[in-house]
């Protein structure tokens, strides 16, 4: 296999995921661009395709789950690397090894269109509107009529074309139709993220249609146990859990059927979906977010939770992509920036800013060091990596269960091998 020179990858985590144990119901990450169109790819974090400077494979995507991360190449090719729980590496091996540099997703050597990234399961959409996932299928998250989990990517029944757009949540997964129709299929115990019906029961292993979303939608977000999507004419919807707001319906009533977030029924580009919380960026170049902001997520001056959508103060304007995860949020302005805020968000990305002053929450945005300019998308977590326009990734943060002392902060620089 040849090896890249000219292309690194910050890797946050690889070093250390396998001392780490995967928990229940950890933070969902959702990132998204400024323009998120059904043709658009799925993945989390979406860009156009960039080469390095030597014309050698870059990354155009990435996108994070619990302790793994998985890119789209500038060629087509799926790659994962990290802690592999429950197969959601998709690279054949047994479950729970760690796989320190990038590695080809079996048989997504190329022809990959998008990859988005659940908590331990992952999908796949290829250029022809294909679906196919793999890794952990408990609630039958993969859509493959089972609920064993697999380590290479399986078809999605029913799904062989025709899909838009993809997105993999805690135990639950949504797609985008072409014609504008959403399927969900997976589940968490109360039913409430998946049906929109009322009477399909608490999981399903194959898609099943959301009622009221038969068409019409541009492109879906899946939360920790609630979903949004964005609809073609600019308005956003949500159902599922809401215990936090996270439906911004302006209540903590849970929902099965779609509903419209407070304020933002038109004017809408992009949203992202994190843990319990969620973000919007308007036509306007603004971000609004809503759900929990006991730790600066929405950050709006108070840390508390909003039922609402909420202007995030010092992105008025200027922002074009957005992403949400644990209790954190991340946006890349038109200069190509990236500025975090929320829980634990004051570290940089390289290892002198990693290994010094203790983490800091943040109500206000935070110029992300290294980062200035040429960001490309965003995903987040408990943590972030972002493309850069070289069509690099680089990533950053701690695992919060491990400490904020720096120990479990350090970087890991590995060589990204040909995606071709």
């Amino acid at each position: 296999m040849q090896i890249l020179t000219h292309k690194t990858i910050m890797i946050g985590f690889a070093a250390m995921v396998a001392i780490m144990a995967a928990t229940n119901g950890c933070g969902r990450s959702k990132s998204a661009t400024d323009a998120q169109k059904p043709a658009d790819s799925a993945a989390e974090a979406t860009a156009s395709s960039h080469s390095g400077p030597d014309g050698s494979v870059g990354f155009r995507t990435i996108s994070v789950g619990f302790f793994y991360q998985c890119a789209l190449t500038s060629t087509g090719s799926a790659m994962c690397w990290g802690g592999d729980q429950n197969g959601s590496l998709g690279v054949g091996k047994d479950e729970g090894i760690e796989v320190a540099e990038p590695a080809h997703v079996v048989g997504l050597e190329h022809g990959v269109a998008a990859v988005t990234v659940g908590s331990t399961h992952t999908c796949a959409q290829t250029i022809a509107g294909g679906l196919k996932c793999w890794g952990n299928n408990n609630m039958g998250q993969l859509g493959d009529g089972k609920e064993a989990n697999s380590t290479v990517p399986v078809q999605v029944a029913g799904h062989e074309s025709g899909v838009s757009q993809v997105s993999a949540g805690d135990e639950h997964t949504c797609a985008v139709l072409v014609g504008g129709a959403v399927k969900c299929w997976g589940g968490q115990s109360d039913g409430k993220s998946r049906c929109a019906s009322g009477d399909c029961g608490d999981t399903s292993s194959v898609p099943t249609q959301i009622v009221g979303l038969e068409s019409g939608a541009k492109f879906v977000s899946v939360g920790n146990n609630y979903t949004c999507v964005l609809m073609i004419d600019g308005g956003v919807k949500c159902w599922g859990v809401n215990n936090d707001g996270q439906l911004g319906d302006g209540t903590r009533i849970d929902r099965q059927t779609p509903e419209y977030v407070s304020g933002l029924g038109s004017g809408v580009a992009a949203i992202a979906t994190g843990d319990d919380h969620a973000c919007a960026v308007t036509s306007s170049g603004s971000v609004k977010c809503w759900g929990n902001g006991r730790w600066g997520a929405i950050r709006d001056g108070e840390n508390v939770d909003r039922f609402v959508s909420t202007q995030v103060v010092g992105l008025e304007s200027g922002v074009r992509a957005i992403a949400a995860g644990l209790q954190r949020s991340c946006a890349i302005t038109n200069a190509g920036a990236v500025k975090c805020w929320g829980r634990q968000t004051n570290v940089g990305i390289d290892e002198a800013t990693i290994l010094g002053p203790r983490w800091a929450d943040s109500s206000s945005p935070v110029q992300v060091p290294g980062l200035e300019s040429g960001a490309l998308s965003i995903a987040a977590r408990w943590y972030a990596c972002a493309i850069t326009a070289a069509g690099t990734a680089q990533c950053w943060g701690c695992d919060l269960d491990k400490g904020d002392d720096g120990k479990y902060c350090r970087t890991k620089v590995a060589r990204v091998p040909d995606g071709r």
